[in-house]
């Protein structure tokens, strides 16, 4: 598998989602209470780095530094983790979007996969 900038802890998602829009609190309590009652668990449970421990393929994770959209700082958590199957690469100045097409990344994938 190839994870290339995703969304790792859903509780950050939700957080740049709210202040993007710049929704209260009140809302956001409301929000969290519809996921748990749809699903019964909490909004922090669905996360990559609390399932990572279960995943026994072999992943290449590709993140930015400079992601804006889906931060580093959580793809590092999973990496600090030391799973034997993630293999991580971490770039620098491709942002969110450009990682896509850089062309050392695709081949980096087609290798991988």
């Amino acid at each position: 598998a190839v994870l290339i900038a995703p969304a790792t802890e859903t509780v950050t998602a939700i957080n740049s989602f709210f202040h993007f829009l710049h929704l209260n609190s009140n809302i956001r309590k409301e929000f969290n209470e519809l996921i748990f009652k749809k699903s019964n668990v909490h909004p922090d449970h669905f996360s990559i780095r609390r399932a990572a421990g279960n995943i026994r393929a072999s992943i290449l994770w590709l993140h930015d530094m400079d992601d804006n959209m889906t931060p580093v700082s959580d793809a590092l958590k999973v990496k600090e983790d030391n799973h034997p199957n993630i293999q991580f690469e971490i770039t620098q100045g491709l942002g969110h979007r450009r990682i896509y097409r850089e062309n050392k990344i695709v081949r980096q994938v087609l290798e991988f996969l």
